[in-house]
Order: structure tokens, then sequence, then C-alpha cells
């Protein structure tokens, strides 16, 4: 078994949900980033390395169905482990 950890990028607009989530990462040892709209995200995508999007579908701006278009449609990023997380029915 590893302690490898990795670069978790949590994509949420309820900040309550954001902080959760981050702070029981970040005890795990993972290093995370947060943004609070797709529009954030595809910035943090565009400019570090990520190893994992933690990715909400229901956000104002840019919903997670848009990012997640946008990540496939990239060649460096098509790879990218996208998990999506939504407190709400959809």
């Amino acid at each position: 078994m590893t302690n490898e950890t990795g670069s978790i990028l949590i994509v949420e607009d309820d900040p309550i949900n954001r902080i959760l989530l981050s702070t029981c990462l970040n005890e795990e040892g993972h290093i995370t980033r947060t943004a609070e709209n797709g529009k954030q995200a595809l910035e943090i995508l565009h400019s570090e390395r990520i190893d994992l999007v933690l990715l909400d579908l229901l956000m104002p701006e840019m919903d997670g169905f848009e990012v997640l278009k946008w990540i496939k449609a990239r060649p460096d990023l098509r790879n990218l482990l996208v998990i999506v997380v939504s407190a709400k029915r959809i």
C-alpha cells in the first residue's frame, strides 16, 4: 500500500460543502484547490496540474455539464478523473 496523495480540485458552489470536502481531503494528506463555479474551475485546470476533480453539476455561471464537456474536449485533460458530486437530485 502506498501513501501517495494527489491534487484534487473541488468545484462546488455551496460554501459549506466546499469547505467540508476540502477539510476532509486535506486531513487525509491531499492537496486541494477549490472553485465556486465552472469558470473558476477552468482557470485552475488551465494553469495547474490536477489529478482529480470533484465536480458539482448544478452551479451558476457555468454548470458542471459544461465543465465536463470542456475537459473531455481537451486532449491534455480528456483522461483526467472526474467524480460528479451533487446534493440535489437531477
